[in-house]
């Protein structure tokens, strides 16, 4: 069960999450020449090397969206990417947000998860922008996604959710073990591949053998919630179709169950971080 209490104690502090969010925000390309430019430009070349590889070199064809008929790989990579990239950077971010902060931790009392939820919040503010783009082309390719806005900020949101209950875990234990950003790093390049995001679940064999046992590999994929996440992106995104209600459900329940539980660990370490740090 979340502490209610404790979560609205810190979001009663909305103007210093504000200046942490914004501090996060004017600071990630500051003196850089092309400044946000870089929030669009690395997914693009990112996009560009993954469809040179995938799609190009192996001639790897997704099934064209349904009822949408899109059938561009490039659009249905980023509806899986820049989720996926949301999720990546807000866990590696996470990990050294209280490292980071050690002179105002020492200093200051704040609800110390503040420092995580202003590293979300900046990135959700980065996928809201890709999003935007990624929806302009998606009307000037003719598959108008507009009409699905609103179940789009739904899905943000319950991943906005996830992010942070998994943040508030790794920066909790980062700060008493400093492998943690070494082991999230490793973890995260494993993970992407596990989750279909260069490939459609449906390629992915139903069944395969491993040490002479039947495994049901599709099976154990859709058990990833990232799995999940990228269906129903991949729902509104590429099939331009509003996402299944138990798709979106089991979410909620998920990253509910994923940020009481990285709550409450994070609220159980915040007493020993000036003594850990």
């Amino acid at each position: 069960m979340i502490a209610i209490a404790e979560v609205s104690t810190a979001l009663s502090h909305r103007e210093l999450l504000r200046n942490l969010t914004l501090r996060e925000l004017r600071t990630r390309y500051r003196r850089s020449v092309l400044g946000w430019g870089w929030s669009l430009l690395n997914p693009l070349a990112v996009t560009a090397c993954y469809t040179l590889v995938f799609s190009v070199i192996l001639q790897v064809r997704p099934e064209p969206g349904h009822p949408s008929g899109n059938d561009v790989f490039a659009l249905f990579l980023m509806a899986g990417l820049l989720p996926w990239n949301f999720l990546a950077n807000s866990l590696t971010g996470a990990t050294g947000a209280v490292l980071g902060a050690r002179p105002l931790i020492e200093k200051v009392w704040f609800p110390r998860e503040l420092l995580v939820y202003a590293t979300v919040a900046s990135l959700l503010v980065t996928l809201a922008i890709e999003l935007a783009a990624l929806l302009a082309v998606l009307v000037l390719f003719g598959h108008v996604a507009l009409h699905l806005v609103p179940w789009l900020v739904v899905t943000m949101a319950l991943e906005a959710l996830f992010a942070t209950g998994l943040s508030l875990g790794l920066a909790a234990a980062a700060v008493r073990s400093r492998d943690i950003p070494y082991l999230t790093g490793l973890g995260l390049t494993v993970w992407f591949f596990v989750t279909p995001i260069v490939y459609s679940i449906d390629e992915v064999p139903e069944r395969i053998t491993v040490l002479g046992r039947s495994v049901p590999l599709r099976e154990l994929l859709g058990l990833n919630p990232m799995a999940r996440f990228t269906d129903a992106y991949r729902s509104i995104l590429w099939d331009v179709t509003i996402p299944g209600w138990r798709t979106l459900g089991a979410l909620g329940l998920i990253s509910l169950a994923v940020f009481a539980a990285g709550h409450r660990y994070f609220t159980r370490r915040a007493p020993y971080f000036a003594e850990d740090l």
